[in-house]
């Protein structure tokens, strides 16, 4: 599969990269329909991002499920769905205050797009690896435009 990387200050390349496989019952895999760039997207394309390239970007998107564990619950294959920026379990206390960007169950920012608390890959990929997937896939309702939503997930 693909996914574009940052390579240096104002250069990406799409590169080949191994097919996300699930970790747990509790993954997904989803496929990015509609992505865009943020804030951070395009401090980084700038140069100023504060880890050093290269590294897959892409920030906040809309998917569809491609696969997803045996313990996922509230979304299935060829939903389409709004994937969170920032990686969370759900589970943990500051997640159920509405926290999730200050998940205690990763590293402090991990996210997707930056290899800021762990390698979590970027939404700008043909494929990638959610995890706790029933707590970060939010369902699109119907009706709304996949393009029109890629930036839902943004804060």
């Amino acid at each position: 599969m693909r996914e574009l990387t940052y390579v240096a200050k104002r250069t990406v390349e799409w590169r080949e990269v191994p097919d996300p496989v699930l970790r747990s019952d509790r993954d997904a895999i989803v496929e990015p329909l509609a992505a865009t760039p943020c804030d951070v997207d395009s401090a980084i394309l700038a140069g100023h991002g504060p880890i050093a390239p290269p590294f897959a970007i892409g920030h906040e998107c809309v998917a569809r499920v491609v696969e997803t564990g045996d313990a996922i619950t509230h979304v299935a294959p060829g939903d389409l769905v709004v994937v969170p920026w920032a990686i969370s379990c759900g589970d943990c206390e500051r997640c159920h205050a509405g926290l999730q960007a200050h998940c205690t169950s990763v590293p402090h920012m991990a996210m997707f797009g930056a290899p800021i608390g762990g390698d979590w890959g970027g939404l700008f990929s043909d494929l990638v690896r959610v995890p706790w997937a029933d707590a970060m896939l939010v369902p699109l309702p119907a009706g709304l435009d996949a393009v029109a939503m890629a930036s839902a997930s943004d804060n």
